[in-house]
């Protein structure tokens, strides 16, 4: 369609002297941009009947005649994906050329549903012969320099995009691997090109209107493309390359790990096959039941005596116990000091302060050396007569990943991290900055926050006290800071009493003293009936993190007059000496491990459900898979690999699929979150957390005889899936839905669509079966509890957790849970510093 404005007899042809124009549109076509890309079937009889139906859609669009059938229709759905590229949004949404077809037919005759596709343009002096504009200047740019503009953005384009896209081809076979260090180097120098790039190509565009304009030379952009900056820009981006192609190199090498190598052979050996698959949760809301003490401890016996008279397992030992973890046990024999504060207290600037404090006597010794700063600062300072607002910052504040100083209210501190001190006395003092609570994000960010400090406690050796830092002039207390000691108390028990301290910072403006929070603190103890813990001199320290701010802000080169500088060395002197009774009184007065491993709380069972949901259910699909094929003497060894990063799942991105006994099975593909998918665009409901990858190998020879065996360890998981998510839902209200019936519906769901692709697989169909009688089987396992709902206390809560971890397929993957807890902790741990 067009859309001519050229021949609009009445359109205005004025045209105001000042405007600052050299062309005018005078015409626009209208229609409708399409791309629709296919992915076809393998069958080749199939290809060549969709070849034919495509000419014929291609005819029907070109002349309005004719139709396709029914059958064609049906043909059609045997395309696994189509994907359509539109400048109509209505259509980038479809997913069947039918649905097209559909769209387009109703689109014909519509103006109101085509939209623009070009411009026509013409010079204003077309529109207006007498207009001359002065301002409108229009400059050529020579060829010579437009080419090789042109040449250069190109070619620093395409080698940025040819690393980002093998980067995102490969990083899930090395990003959890050997050489993920080189992986994230790379992807680090990857991202950091891109963005110079956006900024060169940005500035280009914006000089390039400016020559057009006659505002510069030409010869500007010899100028800038040869300078300092874009060579570097150059040289890091061809240093890159040969980064990728040495990574490329290492792929087919022999120098990846047994594990790696591995894969590869199955690679070769197995077709890998590609299904589009979208999950979504299925909500069900189940009616409020219990198990019984009577069904524990009748499948729980059962278990027993089958295991002992077998002397064996299902699995092989898996390679987790193989794998040498190279972690250090400093955090293990070090005096670990839990630091809790709502946020904006200051805990980061504290230990920054902190080791500042024991390192140097006095404020003028702190200048003459260079600070220590170990966590990167950022704060705003007030300057001068005029009390101008400035931003003073020190290290490396844009890339440091654990601190975010872009959203102010927030907490700074993203993750729980421990710094550790070496003391003159040979020990070694571990400080753990935690997110701060009362983010302005809300209570269920407070609730995360809380849960990630809970979750990091639970992987420590031992607790020596929590420091609960607090500013001493609060007319109140955060609504939070109440639920805080609440759900610490219940994680730890009274023997968190025992090692409590409380640190005050900022306390220059109340003279060095807790102030008005004191009393606050105190009521607080009251209400809870909790006389046990002392608020004294002993236990409480007032520190000024001013002094520090000052020492950085000096590093800025801001100015201070002599009044504010005697008042930042009296601070210093203080908090000097408070420094040093707090490390005192750690060494002498917390001896004590307030970590019982043996406690037990709701939140440390929510816990361990949490982490066993995935185990569980994995575990129960394999062993339906083992029953299915326990015919030819064959068995699917189900074993984990540990990771070195944080990493999710995708349930709506094409996954990887393994044929392994003539089961299709779906192989984990790593994805890397952080505020979004680095490998997809999906959205963060359509990720979910992992803590190792699952992997499968064939074992001939299996033995017949344990298919009592497996339906008994299938009971075992059943039932105590049904206790745990009765606790979940019922007990402690931790969730909406159930965790297990969603697990179960969803590999249904997961097992259909991959029959639906390979409709002669037979197993898979048998799984789905199989998968479907297990839900039913759920289903009324979960009404019975309604009957015994009293035997669902913490205590019958625990024997469950202790029985599912005994089976050894559960085991093998819970090894592999902590081995990545702990790696991960480990990346969160300073290095010892010397005070």
């Amino acid at each position: 369609m067009i859309s001519i404005l050229e021949k609009n007899q009445n359109s205005n042809r004025s045209v105001d002297p000042q405007l600052q124009a050299t062309h005018v549109i005078t015409g626009i076509d209208f229609g409708i941009d399409l791309i629709a890309v296919l992915q076809l079937p393998p069958e080749n009889n199939i290809i060549i009947q969709i070849d034919d139906i495509l000419n014929k859609i291609s005819y029907i669009l070109s002349t309005n005649n004719d139709q396709i059938s029914s059958k064609e229709k049906n043909l059609l759905k045997e395309i696994v994906t189509v994907t359509i590229y539109s400048n109509i949004p209505t259509l980038t949404g479809l997913r069947t050329l039918s649905d097209l077809l559909y769209q387009l037919d109703r689109f014909k005759g519509e103006f109101n549903c085509c939209h623009p596709i070009t411009y026509n343009l013409r010079p204003t002096e077309w529109l207006n012969p007498q207009y001359r504009s002065t301002n409108a200047a229009l400059r050529i740019i020579p060829k010579e320099i437009k080419d090789y503009t042109e040449q250069y953005l190109l070619r620093l384009r395409n080698q940025i995009r040819y690393a980002e896209a093998w980067l995102k081809q490969n990083i899930s076979t090395f990003l959890y691997g050997p050489i993920q260090d080189q992986i994230v180097d790379a992807r680090y120098d990857q991202s950091t090109l891109k963005d110079r790039y956006k900024k060169l190509t940005k500035l280009m565009s914006s000089l390039i209107i400016d020559i057009r304009k006659g505002r510069h030379d030409p010869s500007i952009i010899y100028q800038i493309l040869k300078d300092n900056e874009q060579i570097t820009l150059q040289t890091n981006t061809q240093q890159l390359i040969k980064n990728v192609h040495e990574l490329e190199r290492k792929r087919h090498s022999n120098d990846v790990s047994e594990s790696q190598e591995y894969f590869k052979e199955n690679h070769q050996n197995d077709d890998f096959m590609s299904q589009n698959y979208t999950s979504n949760d299925t909500k069900n809301s189940l009616k409020s039941n219990d198990v019984n003490q009577l069904q524990f401890d009748t499948y729980t016996n059962n278990y027993d005596r089958n295991s002992k008279s077998t002397g064996n397992t299902i699995t092989s030992s898996s390679p987790i116990e193989e794998i040498n973890t190279p972690l250090s046990n400093n955090i293990d024999n070090a005096i670990n000091i839990l630091l809790v504060g709502e946020t904006g207290v200051g805990k980061s600037t504290f230990i920054n302060a902190f080791i500042n404090y024991l390192s140097f006597d006095s404020l003028d010794l702190a200048q003459l050396n260079k600070p220590h700063v170990i966590i990167p600062v950022s704060f705003l300072m007030t300057i001068g007569e005029n009390f101008d607002e400035q931003i003073v910052k020190f290290t490396d504040v844009n890339n440091c990943k654990n601190e975010d100083f872009n959203h102010p209210g927030q907490s700074v501190t993203q993750h729980c991290k421990s710094y550790l001190f070496n003391l003159k006395d040979g020990r070694k003092l571990c400080l753990i900055d935690t997110p701060g609570l009362g983010d302005t994000r809300g209570i269920d960010q407070d609730e995360r926050n809380l849960d990630h400090i809970l979750k990091y406690l639970q992987n420590l050796t031992h607790l020596n006290g929590i420091c609960f830092l607090l500013k001493p002039n609060s007319s109140k207390l955060n609504v939070f800071f109440r639920r805080c000691f609440n759900q610490l108390f219940d994680f730890l028990g009274e023997n968190l009493f025992q090692n409590l301290i409380f640190c005050f910072t900022n306390s220059r403006s109340t003279f060095y003293t807790p102030g008005d929070t004191t009393p606050l603190i105190k009521t607080m103890f009251a209400s809870l009936s909790i006389n046990s813990i002392e608020l004294k001199k002993e236990n409480t320290f007032c520190f000024d993190s001013e002094a520090f701010r000052y020492l950085v802000a000096r590093q800025n080169q801001i100015e201070f007059n002599d009044h504010e500088k005697q008042e930042y060395d009296m601070s210093w002197k203080i908090s000097m000496k408070e420094s040093f009774r707090l490390i005192d009184y750690i060494r002498t007065k917390l001896p004590l491990n307030i970590l019982n491993h043996n406690w037990k709380s709701n939140k440390h069972a929510l816990f361990e459900i949490n982490q066993l949901i995935r185990p569980i259910l994995e575990t129960m699909r394999n062993i339906l898979r083992n029953i299915i094929i326990l015919f030819n003497n064959q068995s699917i060894e189900l074993y984990s690999t540990i990771i070195h990063r944080p990493a999710f799942i995708c349930y709506s991105c094409t996954p990887k699929l393994n044929l392994i006994a003539n089961f299709w099975i779906i192989e984990d593909t790593p994805h890397e979150f952080q505020n979004e998918c680095q490998m997809c665009t999906c959205t963060q409901n359509n990720h979910t957390q992992i803590n190792y990858l699952l992997n499968y190998k064939l074992i001939n020879n299996y033995s017949k005889n344990r298919k009592d065996e497996m339906n008994e360890q299938l009971n075992i998981l059943s039932h105590g899936s049904t206790a745990f998510a009765y606790f979940l839902l019922y007990i402690i209200r931790s969730t909406k839905e159930d965790p297990f019936f969603i697990g179960i519906t969803r590999m249904i769901e997961e097992e259909t669509k991959i029959c639906k692709q390979y409709k002669s697989n037979n197993l898979n169909l048998k799984l789905v079966e199989e998968l479907s009688k297990l839900k039913e089987n759920y289903r009324k396992q979960f009404n019975e509890i309604e009957l015994n709902k009293d035997q669902n206390n913490l205590e019958f809560i625990y024997k469950w957790i202790k029985k599912i971890n005994e089976i050894k397929m559960i085991n093998e993957q819970m090894k592999a849970v902590k081995k990545t807890q702990e790696i991960l902790m480990k990346q969160h741990e300073i290095d010892p510093i010397d005070i």
